[in-house]
């Protein structure tokens, strides 16, 4: 692996012009468009430079290919490129996220990470100090960056791991699902174990390109199972005491009636995964075994294959 440190002209680059006015110095946009994206940044706030992609002035890859060039750093596409959960593991995802970088690999008493803007040197040095690592930078889209964090965050911990978490003794689960049953109308924290669970499944089926997912109680366990490509896929298996707590959370999600379980319900929900809205219709149905739940994922943000 290459050393993709910042070279001292690098340094001085992130401490002359912004990112915007150096865009502008190199042609990469005009005058009228960075003054129509500072009008929009004052009425709205957030990061320039992203407004600058997100009005479609440029690219997010030729603003990522730019800052490369200036720093001395190479551009790598974090959805192609192998992820080391040990690298992961060395940055908490909050300051991740905070400092917008992915750590992605790990050698040789270096941490490589991916950078939105490899010219933070003050972040660079806050990597340093928690991984105590030398820090390799590359540069990657901001956009990928984040996709990227949402994905690590999404995939761990896992499922299983969830509802193992929940399950921590025997003696004591059931007595604290009943808890968290009564209290799921007035929960909002995303990090509530049946909240969390259920977020993780439905993610886990987005990112499959699932198109629908299917809660199926059964008399020692509910069964979950996803649709891809018209073909219905087993997916995990939830605890027999975990059903009403699940079904409930589904119900609440998509504004259904909590304490109506002898008729079939429909309703709709809105869910953020990978900072893109994904639209669901939900079905709940009575069965013999509790309520028999479907969710039809309709993501307009999918792309259609081509052959």
């Amino acid at each position: 692996m290459p050393d993709a440190t910042l070279q001292p002209e690098s340094v001085a680059t992130s401490t002359g012009m912004g990112l915007p006015q150096r865009l502008l110095s190199a042609g990469l946009i005009t005058e009228t468009q960075l003054e129509l994206a500072t009008v929009e940044h004052r009425r709205k706030g957030g990061n320039l430079p992203q407004l600058l992609v997100d009005l479609g002035f440029v690219s997010a890859e030729k603003v990522a290919q730019f800052i490369a060039h200036q720093t001395g750093t190479k551009v790598v596409d974090l959805n192609q490129l192998p992820i080391d959960e040990e690298a992961v593991g060395l940055l908490p995802l909050d300051v991740a996220r905070r400092l917008k970088v992915v750590p992605f690999a790990r050698y040789n008493g270096c941490i490589v990470v991916a950078m939105a803007d490899p010219t933070n040197v003050i972040a660079i040095d806050q990597i340093a100090r928690i991984t105590e690592l030398h820090v390799d930078v590359v540069a990657a889209t901001e956009r990928d960056v984040l996709n990227t964090l949402d994905r690590l965050k999404a995939s761990g911990p896992s499922i299983q791991e969830s509802i193992e978490r929940i399950i921590e003794s025997d003696d004591t689960y059931q007595a604290k699902l009943d808890l968290e049953l009564e209290a799921l109308e007035e929960a909002t924290a995303d990090d509530a174990p049946i909240i969390q669970l259920v977020n993780q499944i439905i993610t886990r089926a987005v990112m499959r390109r699932a198109s629908d997912i299917h809660f199926e109680p059964a008399e020692k366990m509910m069964r979950i199972r996803t649709r891809v490509d018209g073909v219905l896929l087993q997916d995990v298996f939830i605890p027999k005491p975990m059903q009403s707590a699940v079904s409930t959370r589904l119900k609440i999600l998509a504004e259904m009636d909590v304490t109506e379980n002898r008729l079939p319900q429909d309703g709709r929900a809105s869910v953020v995964v990978n900072r893109r809205l994904i639209n669901l219709r939900v079905s709940s149905l009575p069965t013999q075994h509790v309520e028999s739940v479907v969710l039809r994922i309709l993501d307009t943000g999918s792309n259609v294959q081509r052959l």
